[in-house]
């Protein structure tokens, strides 16, 4: 019979404040009331665990396709999100020292900033682990969806969370996840799991198939993706150039010949058709009521690629961060500012009415719904990507301004009404496989009698001015 898990935790890590989180010990004492009626065996015993450690610098030898290279971004909602995954050739793949390479199934965890997201891979394929990711390869092949949901589960992510080293930032090793506990189930529970996951299977695989729709509708004849090219040098002859000469981004002689032949093809401005981040939307913190709840939409509230919130947070005004700044209509596009967060742009709905979103996003607003919804599904696109990847400055966190916003190229727009309505495909999709994910962490929540909470995935909201 499992002990307790403090028993595996090193008394100098007691001074940890996460060790004393209410959640922490919430599930610790789900865990002794629970020792009775179930039985519970270390991680270790249970799946191998596998990580990479120190590895040569891999990204020039990126390539199409080969072995994937699994990142942090890259594990979500349960799954392995595949929309900008990298690939190794196979001989780097199994060939570099300190890199670990290994074939499905996995569960995977993150361990680097947006530690504990999970997500599990049913595949045989060979996948190459960054060092921010673990792997935990299942002795049975039943234990894979009880892995991903449990590590997702209230008491799971706690204690998952509660086993993380803090020097810097929250930071899982292997040797604290050997000894996370993990429960026995019956074969009809594990049987009732993997109906879960091959629900959650299918709701990826048509979410995935939306997106990949809408990005086809867009891209196939957007001149900044025929157009983009990455180069190793380039030359300046102007004191604009002289001032962003240490972004190769911005000297692409691709995007000058994508512009002109865009302006051709009659496509506009961004702030030409919407405004942008006006005055009038900024929140008057300061004439509102302290004890009055709000919901705060970070970055990290957005669900990647999607087009929607689904992670504003309930907050009185007193407890919102420096950073809530805008004041949410529902229509309005939110676009992430930030070059990192690109895929986090959302659509406003009549439930996000009079919500405070962060100053990481510009706020537009458009003549009609169906424009905001095409603006937002072009933000989306690697067009966009391509040509806000140009303007980006800065050195930790890359950032772009409202006036580089308001210069970016939108299509025309007579092709308004078909991607409106493939945008609120992605919108659905990403609305069902969000509760499918939630369905299945519930399902084990509530067989083994566990406190609720809603899955997390994707990392929290950087700051700027760090």
């Amino acid at each position: 019979m499992f002990t307790s898990i403090a028993s595996g935790i090193d008394p100098a890590d007691r001074m940890d404040p996460a060790y004393y989180s209410p959640s922490a010990l919430s599930s610790d004492q789900w865990l002794t009331d629970n020792a009775q009626r179930l039985d519970f065996s270390h991680l270790s015993t249970r799946a191998t665990i596998h990580a990479s450690a120190f590895y040569e610098g891999l990204v020039e030898r990126y390539t199409d396709s080969g072995v994937p290279f699994v990142r942090v971004g890259d594990v979500r909602d349960g799954s392995l999100d595949d929309s900008d995954l990298v690939y190794l050739p196979y001989d780097v793949a199994v060939g570099t020292d300190g890199l670990t390479a290994i074939n499905g199934p996995l569960a995977l965890v993150t361990k680097g900033g947006s530690v504990g997201n999970v997500g599990a891979v049913d595949s045989t394929d060979l996948l190459a682990l960054s060092r921010d990711v673990m792997a935990l390869k299942p002795r049975a092949h039943e234990d894979l969806s009880l892995l991903l949901f449990y590590l997702a589960s209230s008491v799971g992510r706690s204690l998952l969370l509660r086993g993380a080293s803090r020097q810097v930032q929250a930071h899982l090793t292997v040797e604290r996840l050997k000894t996370l506990p993990i429960p026995h189930l019956s074969s009809s529970q594990l049987a009732t799991l993997q109906n879960n996951y091959d629900s959650l299977v299918k709701a990826r695989k048509e979410y995935d198939r939306a997106k990949s729709e809408l990005a086809e509708l867009i891209e196939t004849s957007d001149p900044f993706v025929r157009n983009s090219q990455r180069h190793l040098f380039y030359t300046f002859n102007a004191m604009e150039d002289l001032r962003r000469r240490m972004d190769p981004e911005h000297h692409r002689p691709s995007q000058a010949k994508a512009r002109d032949e865009a302006i051709r093809q009659g496509w506009r401005s961004l702030g030409d058709i919407s405004y942008i981040n006006q005055k009038s939307w900024v929140w008057d913190r300061e004439k509102d009521t302290d004890s009055r709840l709000v919901e705060y939409v970070a970055l990290s509230s957005v669900q990647e690629g999607s087009g929607r919130i689904n992670k504003a947070t309930t907050q009185r005004v007193w407890q919102t961060p420096s950073r809530a700044k805008w004041r949410c209509h529902p229509g309005h596009v939110l676009a992430p500012s930030l070059v990192e967060s690109l895929k986090r742009v959302a659509l406003v709905s009549e439930a996000e009415s009079e919500s405070i979103a962060s100053s990481g996003f510009h706020v537009l607003s458009l003549p009609s719904i169906d424009e905001a919804r095409f603006v937002a599904a072009y933000l989306l696109s690697k067009g966009a990507h391509e040509q806000i990847l140009r303007s980006g400055t800065g050195v930790r966190f890359r950032s772009y301004n409202t006036v580089e916003l308001a210069r970016l190229l939108i299509p025309p727009k007579e092709s308004v009404a078909e991607i409106s309505q493939a945008f609120r495909s992605v919108e659905a999709h990403a609305r069902n496989l969000d509760a499918v994910w939630a369905s299945g962490v519930m399902s084990l929540e509530n067989m083994l009698g566990m406190p609720s909470a809603t899955p997390i995935s994707g990392p929290e909201e950087p700051d700027p001015a760090e």
